[in-house]
């Protein structure tokens, strides 16, 4: 038989053990993820990897690449969530390596951004703030997008960031359309899912309107006015009402105005405590006040003389449905139907006028429709003249120097014109005229007196024509000429006649003559006397 061999000893040694290392993991959608397999046996293997026990191998892909000992999976997805394991083999022996453990690769979406905007929709003019979270934690810092083109909303004049907040400053259509936002930061994870896109919409705000209620057509001066603010829209509106730019103490929708006698402008604007919280500022509406129709009173004649009957008659320019109201002498003496005083329309008729007649006339309109009143006529001066023959002169004094203009006038005129006639000053005759009226060019002092007229008409009552001689006048070289006479008569009038002339000096005034061209200065006079003396 034959001898057993050696006793050989088989040494079984466990195939080397894999590793796999998986980083991060967890990880966040669109992360980087490597997963590392290793056997510490020596380096020369290659591995094979896969998913979830089904033997389904990890092939190579867009998001899937595999390098040496790693395969990186870019972009990670929740369909990337499952187990993993690899295992080695070569060529040499171990040809393979034990499977290493499975690792479970978890995959967790972003944290979820929230945008928030308030108000909206916005009104143009007003403030809007879009604010981002992330619940994660507050260790964000937020990058806003608008219109899904990846158009960042940049700081400008109306547009600031702080922190989680930007803030829209009086928006603007132009402000419309969809905001998002996301976070970003330097822990991990480093980035935020974008929000939900926000469609912000600014819309026109209220338009306000005023307008007159009544009454309808032409505004006329001292009428009432009603005037209505419109807004549109919404109901519970506070309103505010401005003339010019001075706001009224008025928050009715409707607002009662007395016109003034000239153009003003009103406008109003809304308020509210919802959204809007107000509206647009009305234009100014103009009130356009138009000037009551003129009234024009006739007198006819005037002057007139006593007996005589004398017509006045009112009318207004607008049209002729009026009734008029008549007055004299200014203090609204309304003037009423009497013996001598009828008034039938806008007539208002003096029968036998007497002097107690004279006087200030006046009338205005008025009537049921608008304009109810008229524009009060002027005042028209009434005379009344006794006698076949009047002098017509100022009744105020006239100025030194003036010319002043005498009139002689008769009732039976209109049958001779210009008759011849004779005029006199204090009983003396001074001249005769063909044309019924004399002239003084320049008048003086000593013409002032009584004055009256007389012609084959008959003669007129007297008339005073005062002069006035303002300070620092002339002295007349008449009265120096008598002066200088008295002086060569009787030197023993001389201390009479200087204080005759520093009198006159002393008053500021000195007489005068009727020719301008003898007036000297009052000082040369008293100069000249005192020399003389």
């Amino acid at each position: 038989m034959p001898q057993p061999s050696d006793v050989v000893t088989i040494s079984v040694t466990a195939l080397p053990k894999t590793t796999l290392t998986v980083k991060p993991n967890p990880a966040y959608t669109g992360e980087t993820v490597t997963l590392m397999c290793s056997v510490t046996y020596d380096s020369r293997w290659n591995y094979q990897r896969y998913k979830d026990w089904n033997y389904n191998v990890v092939s190579q892909s867009v998001r899937h690449t595999r390098t040496g000992d790693t395969l990186t999976i870019s972009r990670a997805a929740e369909s990337d969530q499952g187990q993993y394991w690899c295992e080695g083999n070569r060529k040499s022996r171990p040809t393979s390596s034990q499977p290493s453990d499975p690792v479970t690769l978890t995959v967790e979406a972003l944290p979820k951004t929230t945008l928030t905007v308030k108000p909206n929709p916005a009104y143009t003019g007003e403030t809007v703030t879009l604010m981002c979270s992330v619940t994660y934690d507050s260790r964000w810092n937020y990058q806003r997008y608008k219109d899904w083109n990846y158009n960042v909303v940049s700081q400008s004049v109306r547009h600031t960031r702080t922190g989680d907040t930007l803030t829209i400053s009086r928006a603007a259509e132009s402000d419309q359309g969809q905001y998002w936002c996301e976070g970003n930061r330097k822990s991990r994870p480093t980035s935020s899912q974008p929000s939900d896109p926000v469609t912000l919409t600014v819309e026109a705000l209220p338009t306000a309107s005023v307008k007159i209620v009544t009454p309808q057509g032409l505004l006329y001066p001292g009428e009432t006015v009603t005037l209505q603010c419109d807004i549109s829209d919404y109901t519970d509106w506070t309103y505010r009402w401005f003339r010019y730019n001075e706001e009224l103490p008025i928050q009715t929708r409707k607002t009662t105005i007395s016109l003034p006698d000239q153009a003003d402008q009103y406008s109003c604007v809304g308020m509210r405590k919802g959204w809007p919280q107000k509206s647009y500022h009305s234009s100014a509406l103009p009130i356009i006040i138009t000037a009551l129709p003129k009234t024009t009173l006739t007198v006819e004649p005037n002057p007139a003389y006593t007996g005589e009957k004398v017509t006045l008659k009112c009318s207004v320019e607008s049209d002729s449905i009026w009734s008029y109201k008549w007055y004299k002498d200014r203090n609204y003496n309304v003037v009423s139907q009497s013996v001598r005083h009828t008034i039938t329309g806008d007539t208002h008729t003096i029968s036998r006028a007497a002097e107690s007649d004279q006087g200030q006339y006046w009338c205005e309109g008025n009537r049921v429709s608008r304009p109810t009143s008229s524009q009060p006529s002027d005042h028209v001066t009434l005379t009344v003249k006794a006698g076949d023959v009047i002098l017509e002169s100022p009744v105020h004094p006239v100025t030194e120097g003036d010319s002043v203009t005498l009139t002689c006038t008769f009732r039976h005129q209109g049958t001779n014109p210009k008759p011849k006639t004779d005029f006199y000053k204090d009983g003396t005759l001074i001249k005769n005229e063909t044309t019924g009226e004399m002239t003084i060019p320049a008048v003086s002092k000593s013409d002032e007196g009584f004055y009256t007229c007389k012609s084959g008409e008959g003669e007129s009552p007297e008339r005073w024509v005062p002069v006035r001689v303002p300070p620092g006048s002339v002295v007349s070289i008449s009265l120096t000429r008598l002066l200088c006479g008295l002086l060569v008569v009787s030197p023993f009038l001389l201390v009479s006649i200087v204080l005759t002339v520093k009198c006159c000096r002393a008053r500021g005034l000195c007489s005068t003559v009727k020719s301008p061209q003898d007036q000297i200065p009052c000082d040369d006079v008293i100069e000249q006397n005192e020399s003389s003396v």
